[in-house]
């Protein structure tokens, strides 16, 4: 059973000034890293995340200082 795509537009996404959304479509998923610089507010951060699917699972993070977390939707049942 195929899911719908993920309507989130190919290009980043500046939820605020600190905060940026992108999108890497594979086959089977969608991968969106939401990078979070110093000094974001979590009304940023919130923001962000609200506007992604609900079904987006974490999966893993990268960074210290500028820090990117990856969330993944499947498209297909696998």
């Amino acid at each position: 059973m195929a899911i719908p795509p993920v309507d989130l537009p190919a290009e980043p996404v500046e939820a605020s000034a600190l905060v940026t959304v992108r999108r890497v479509v594979q086959p089977s998923a969608v991968e969106m890293g939401v990078t979070v610089t110093p000094d974001a507010a979590v009304e940023d951060l919130a923001a962000a995340l609200a506007a992604m699917p609900a079904r987006a699972v974490f999966i893993e993070s990268f960074g210290d200082v500028d820090v990117t977390l990856v969330f993944r939707v499947q498209l297909t049942d696998a």
